[in-house]
């Protein structure tokens, strides 16, 4: 009796590296896993936004949100100043200029495709910053502001803007270049940028960390879509081919 267990248990194993390997060598399966994991995680971002603003305008952070934003300036010095001003331009100017050199860069090499999503998802993620403000309208930081904007805090439009361009430029160098090493330090570079852009825009008193948080998360929810769409556009593009390799 064990011995029958244990072939059918080998068979069972045996079966699972089969399906396994199916899937590894399966295109079609591997872009439909992406796309599936990639909508889970925008529900995940959208969710987890929602408890953020709940908790903001329910006043549920704003003594955490005071207490951080008060040891923060407490290490302000000047020559500090300087450097965090450099690093808010990082996340607001410096990205709209490179956004629109990376569309022109790729249309050049014949990219048109990537060069669309990377104007377009950068567009949304500017578009939906501004309506997410307009909704929420949260005043801005007043204890000891270092700059002084009119316009609403949350989500904080630098964080945001600074992972989804970060978080494009690191998917593009892996997709344009599928070098591993230069992924790695694109990935390494452009998460220490973006955490010192949030850092820099509380820093300032442009935001509470809140603000920045919401950031975050709603530029990750911008870089999934992303991600779902080229996935799905390179579905598309995949069984076309197929098609057309049936037809030959």
């Amino acid at each position: 009796m064990a011995y029958f267990n244990r072939l059918k248990n080998g068979a069972k194993v045996h079966h699972n590296r089969e399906v396994i390997k199916k899937i590894k060598s399966s295109p079609y399966s591997i872009y439909i896993l992406e796309i599936v994991i990639g909508v889970f995680l925008c529900v995940i971002s959208i969710l987890f936004f929602a408890e953020i603003a709940e908790n903001v305008f329910g006043k549920e952070t704003q003594g955490l949100d005071i207490a951080v934003s008060r040891f923060i300036y407490s290490l302000r010095t000047p020559w500090l100043t300087n450097i965090m001003l450099f690093l808010s331009f990082m996340g607001a100017e410096f990205t709209l200029i490179a956004a629109s050199l990376g569309a022109l860069f790729l249309g050049f090499k014949h990219r048109k495709r990537e060069a669309v999503l990377f104007v377009g998802i950068f567009g949304m993620g500017v578009v939906l910053n501004l309506l997410l403000k307009m909704i929420f309208q949260r005043p801005r930081p007043d204890i000891a502001p270092l700059v002084h904007l009119h316009s609403y805090s949350f989500p904080s439009t630098h964080a945001m803007n600074a992972f989804i361009f970060y978080s494009i430029f690191s998917f593009f160098v892996w997709h344009l270049t599928h070098d591993k090493r230069l992924t790695i330090l694109a990935i390494t570079i452009s998460s220490i940028l973006i955490i010192l852009v949030g850092f820099s825009r509380v820093y300032l008193g442009a935001h509470y960390p809140s603000d920045v948080l919401a950031g975050f998360v709603a530029g990750f929810f911008v870089f999934m879509s992303a991600i779902i769409m080229q996935r799905t556009l390179s579905l598309f593009q995949f069984k076309n081919r197929h098609k057309e390799i049936k037809k030959k």
